[in-house]
This record gives C-alpha cells, structure tokens and sequence, in this order.
C-alpha cells in the first residue's frame, strides 16, 4: 500500500514537474517573440493614399549624429513663417505624418519627415524605443540649420508615440528649438511596456518582463535593462523650459496611458500646455478632430516662432 502511494506522490510531482517546465517553455516562447517584436519593427509600413494636387515631397538624406544614413523628405513653402521637424512613432514612418505636413504647410510651416533607424527606408536593424533616436532627432535638427530656406531661429518639433518621447529625451543634447509638440508619448518606457503587456497582450508584466527584456537584449547587442532606465521622457521633460510645450493624448488610448500625459505635463516646467481629446485612440485624435488639431498644432507653433527660447 505504501509502496502504491509513493508511486501516487511521484506521478504527482513528474506530473507537475512537466507542467512547471510547459508553462516555463510557453513564457520563454512569448517572451522571445514580443522581444523581437519590441526591437525589430515592421519597415514596410506606408499610406495607401497619399494628398494629390499637393506639392511634392522632397526626398533626400542626412546621417544621424552616430552617422547613421536617415532617409528623409522636406516639404517647402516659398514664404515659411517657420520649419517643423515631425517625428513619427514605432512601428510605422513618415507616411503616418504625411497629412498632417500637408496640413501644416497650408498654414505657413515648412516640414522635414524621415524615418528612424530600423524604420522605413533608413540604415539600422533594430530600434530602441528613443535612446539611440535621438541621434537621428539631432541629424535632422542639424540638417535643418544647414539649409539655407530654414529658419534657425524658427524650429518646432512634432513628435507621436515614440517620436514624441524621443523629441523630449533629446533636449538634454542641447539641441535648442522653439517649441515642442508630443501626441500619445509615453512618461516611461518600461511603463509603456508593462502597459502593452497588461491592457493589449492580457498577460501579467510581472511574468513576463524580464525574459522578454533579456532576449530583447540579445537582439540589440545592448542591455535592454539600461534602455529601460534611460527611456525616461518624464526625468527629461523639465529641460523644455524655458520653450512652450503642447502635450496631447486621447482618453481611449491602449498602447500609453492617458495618466502619462498629466504625469508629463506636471513634471514639466516653463510654458506649458495639456489637450485631452475625449474618445481618441493611440495617436489617433488628429484623425478624430482633423480640423481643430491641425489649428490647435499650427496656432501653437506659430506663436511659439514669437517668442525666443533655448535650452
């Protein structure tokens, strides 16, 4: 009978044993999948329409402040009242900013779109979620001053998602611009990330963080760790003053969330604006409110142009 029993208990713990190690094999599978994700974003994502009856882009290149090659695009206005540099988000490129460039050049503002590295037609393989960017932020930035139809006193910068918190990590560079626009940018990156495993993917970040982190790692050739610690825009914002600053975020937001945005508008100091848009999703309120975003985003800029400000 004992002898019965302790076969029972063993059976018991292989049992177990196996389901610990399945369980530990689908965490490490997800994780490798999500970390490869994370870093290694889709390049061939683009409109399917693009404005007709518009001016053309046009498209040209500049290395980032590591050299490396950025693809790029300029929008020019034969009597700018400014140059706004726009900075788009992970995953996608300029073409998720096209619109809104036309819709700024209507206004008077010149613009330069490119794509990050390891986005679109851009050199690099991987992304770091704005810790590398911002190379690429102070390329363009230098580029811009280097044209002769450019402004340098006149300089905004428009940023979405990731561009938008590359745009503030970017100022502790010194690269002094005139004012700041962000739409859906996140306050942490490992907030953002722990939120995309929480509210999108439905699995606890506590689980599955750190493998995910690790294999990221692999693929980066960097610890993925000290990107997390870095990637802070919400320990970089107070370094916008004395420059205006307008962040923007929907309350349906699913990839950052909208508590981001008071977390970044508190923290920040000097001139400073907050535009909550009821039932808009991640990056999406200019789609939502086209017409009173692109009055809000260009009125902002313009007025800015008004006023000196460096950093």
């Amino acid at each position: 009978m004992f002898q019965a029993l302790a076969g029972f208990y063993v059976q018991i713990v292989v049992f177990t044993a196996l389901c610990a190690l399945g369980a530990v094999g689908v965490v490490l599978v997800i994780s490798a999948r999500t970390g490869h994700t994370l870093v290694h974003p889709d390049r061939t994502w683009r409109l399917d329409e693009l404005p007709a009856e518009t001016p053309a882009l046009e498209p040209l290149a500049f290395p980032a402040a590591d050299g490396t090659r950025l693809a790029a695009w300029f929008l020019a206005h034969p009597r700018p009242q400014g140059t706004v540099l726009l900075l788009h988000g992970f995953g996608v490129n300029h073409f998720g900013l096209v619109h809104l460039a036309y819709d700024l050049l209507a206004h008077g503002l010149q613009c330069l779109l490119f794509d990050f590295r390891g986005h679109g037609a851009s050199e690099g393989e991987v992304t770091t979620l704005g810790l590398r960017e911002r190379r690429d932020v102070i390329g363009a930035l230098q580029y811009l001053r280097s044209r002769g139809d450019v402004d340098p006193d006149r300089i905004g910068v428009y940023g979405v998602s990731m561009g938008g918190a590359t745009a503030l990590l970017t100022l502790e560079d010194g690269m002094g611009v005139r004012a700041i626009v962000t739409d859906s940018a996140f306050a942490t990156l490992r907030g953002a990330i722990d939120h995309g495993f929480r509210r999108i993917a439905g699995l606890p970040p506590s689980i599955f963080r750190t493998p995910t982190v690790w294999f990221s790692s692999r693929f980066v050739g960097e610890k993925l760790a000290h990107v997390l610690g870095r990637v802070r825009p919400i320990d970089r914002i107070k370094h916008t003053a004395p420059c205006p600053l307008l962040i923007i975020h929907g309350t349906e937001d699913d990839v950052v969330y909208v508590q981001d945005a008071y977390q970044l508008y508190v923290a920040a100091d000097g001139p400073k604006e907050l535009w909550i848009i009821p039932d808009a999703g991640h990056g999406r309120a200019y789609e939502k409110l086209k017409d009173a975003y692109v009055e809000r985003v260009a009125g902002f800029f313009l007025n800015a142009f008004g006023r000196t400000c460096s950093t």
